[in-house]
């Protein structure tokens, strides 16, 4: 049997390898980044980063390196803030985080800064190019118990409205979603249109 035969044995049979496994990439491609954020920002040294941060240039430093430390959520989101960036935490399937370590480079890591992410602050132009190319409007009308229901999917969400409003759930759907973040409702289920 092959190293990598045996290692993906292990994985597949005991959750401390998983576990290990797991820390050692986090352990090795955050610091990473958080490296590759600092020396692209406006503040090239630990010791900037640190003074921003009110963190000790030590814990920077701990930060950095990998398999050093142990960076809580709440540090990341403080970090990604300060480099005004956003942050990701999702769960992956192995592959995809093999195919994120294999292609990362920290010379090449570039995330684009709040104030220059035209995505982000101009998104109805963004959704008029999306639209354009037919990607992000379906509406689809259904008949239940002799009444007709629109389903009006954007980005990913759903609404749900009578015949009579389904113009405006429409409408108001597409101003949702140009107003926040691209594929996120921050309006609670109970405020949206019926």
């Amino acid at each position: 049997m092959s190293e990598r035969s045996e290692q993906i044995s292990k994985l597949l049979t005991d959750k401390n390898t998983r576990t290990a496994y797991i820390k050692a990439k986090l352990g090795v491609l955050v610091p990473s980044q958080i490296r590759a954020l600092r020396l692209k920002s406006d503040m090239p040294r630990q010791e900037d980063l640190a003074r921003e941060a009110e963190m000790q240039q030590s814990r920077i430093s701990m930060f950095e390196t990998p398999g050093a430390a142990n960076v809580t959520l709440e540090t990341l989101a403080r970090l990604a803030a300060i480099f005004k960036v956003g942050l990701i935490v999702k769960f992956a399937p192995f592959s995809e985080m093999l195919h994120w370590e294999n292609t990362f480079s920290q010379d090449r890591f570039d995330v684009v800064r709040v104030d220059h992410d035209q995505e982000f602050l101009d998104p109805p132009a963004v959704i008029s190019r999306e639209v354009t190319a037919g990607v992000t409007t379906g509406v689809t009308t259904a008949v239940t118990a002799g009444v007709t229901t629109a389903v009006t999917a954007i980005g990913g969400a759903c609404m749900y409205a009578s015949e009579a409003s389904q113009t405006q759930t429409l409408r108001t759907g597409l101003e949702m979603q140009t107003e926040g973040i691209l594929g996120v409702l921050d309006t609670p289920l109970s405020r949206q249109p019926r």
